[in-house]
């Protein structure tokens, strides 16, 4: 005999639409793959952009303090100044040069990383993004995508288990051949049997109930995955806005710290203040531009966030 089982009304096409939402499901996870790595290098560039901006701030503040230290040692020789403030600026100088040595660290810690991520030795060009001209999430963001596709394959996995639940019936065709006796003639004969499954409502409940909580638990995830995007986009749109008034507080601060700084310098050079004075606004001055280099490439930064909340891949 042989077996053929015969497909019911719907259970092909419910098979083919389980291969179909698999497929989806497979593209889905591939863009969700790209766009996480996408954010991870995004970091990373930014990471490495602003630990060069630091470096570059520390080593102005280096040459400032070095010729700081060369004018104060050669009024020192002249007599001018005392000896402790020949002291206070070298001083000043080995710590310059010691921000500078660990900024330079942080700066190849961050390449190195950058490296590791991406197999790039250096960073891009113009890491400046345009933002993406989207108001809110897009049907197509790759959080989405992935949970719906997930859904898809459990939405076709209930209906295959729905379409199953009746069990196949089996077509058997073979054939015979007997004899009444010895000798005599071999009469042949086509064998046709059809088996029809009964009672299997029952034996199908279980796996109906796990496939539609499946179902259940996926079109949770999907509006799981639609608040979190909604979630990161408000939160990038936030610290965008919140960039750019740090950059304008930024301009006014550092406008003002070298405006005292001119003063003090200026009375330095007629005597009418002393080092430590110049010192501390140097400090202010410097702090200053080091939060103004910052705050301009955090710039940079928040619309790059601000993509990766929208889903946006670069190419």
């Amino acid at each position: 005999m042989l077996d053929v089982p015969l497909w019911l009304p719907g259970q092909r096409d419910a098979r083919q639409s389980v291969a179909a939402a698999l497929g989806g499901q497979a593209d889905g996870l591939a863009s969700l793959l790209r766009w996480e790595m996408a954010g991870r290098v995004r970091e990373a560039v930014w990471t490495a952009t602003l630990a060069q901006g630091r470096l570059r701030q520390a080593e102005e503040a280096f040459v400032s303090a070095r010729a700081l230290a060369e004018t104060i040692d050669k009024r020192f020789a002249a007599g001018e100044l005392a000896r402790v403030d020949l002291l206070l600026a070298r001083q000043e100088t080995l710590e310059r040069e010691a921000e500078q040595h660990a900024a330079q660290v942080e700066v190849e810690t961050a390449l190195t990383q950058y490296r590791l991520l991406t197999g790039q030795t250096g960073l891009p060009e113009d890491p400046l993004e345009r933002v993406a001209d989207l108001e809110t999430v897009p049907a197509d963001h790759p959080l989405l995508r992935d949970a719906d596709g997930t859904l898809g394959v459990a939405r076709a996995e209930r209906t295959r288990t729905q379409r199953d639940r009746r069990g196949n019936p089996t077509l058997s065709l073979g054939g015979t051949r007997t004899r009444d006796g010895r000798g005599a003639d071999a009469a042949d004969a086509v064998q046709l049997e059809i088996s029809i499954p009964f009672g299997l409502a029952s034996q199908s409940a279980p796996a109906l109930a796990a496939a539609e909580r499946l179902y259940t638990e996926r079109t949770t995830d999907l509006h799981r995955a639609r608040l979190e995007a909604e979630q990161a986009l408000a939160v990038a749109r936030v610290g965008q806005r919140g960039v750019a008034e740090a950059l304008a507080v930024a301009e006014r601060r550092h406008t003002l710290a070298h405006e005292a700084l001119d003063l003090v310098r200026r009375a330095f050079d007629l005597g009418e203040s002393d080092l430590t004075a110049l010192l501390q606004a140097e400090a202010r001055a410097r702090e200053a531009s080091v939060a103004l280099e910052l705050r301009r490439l955090e710039q940079g930064q928040a619309r790059a966030r601000l993509n990766q909340a929208l889903g946006v891949v670069p190419e």
